[in-house]
């Protein structure tokens, strides 16, 4: 009954984990303007949910997405344009 209910737990921080990971990189790309001051809180958020659900796929995709959030992070925020001739 123990190992039924640390599922369901685990399945329900694993879709919170997922949530947040997508909505951190929708603020990362730019999609949601909401910019730094709503990225980070969701970044610790989706960290700490992903750590916890680390045993399910959800919890496992979300820890890939938040690997690659930084270095995009990087290069999407230091690509400039080329100045008009």
């Amino acid at each position: 009954m123990t190992e039924e209910k640390e599922d369901q737990k685990s399945k329900k921080l694993g879709i919170i984990a997922l949530a947040t990971a997508v909505l951190s990189w929708g603020c990362v790309i730019g999609a949601i303007p909401f910019g730094v001051f709503a990225w980070i809180p969701l970044l610790a958020v989706s960290t700490v949910t992903s750590v916890l659900s680390r045993k399910t796929v959800l919890g496992k995709v979300a820890i890939v997405l938040l690997i690659l959030n930084i270095p995009a992070y990087i290069v999407l925020h230091t690509v400039t344009v080329a100045p008009p001739l």
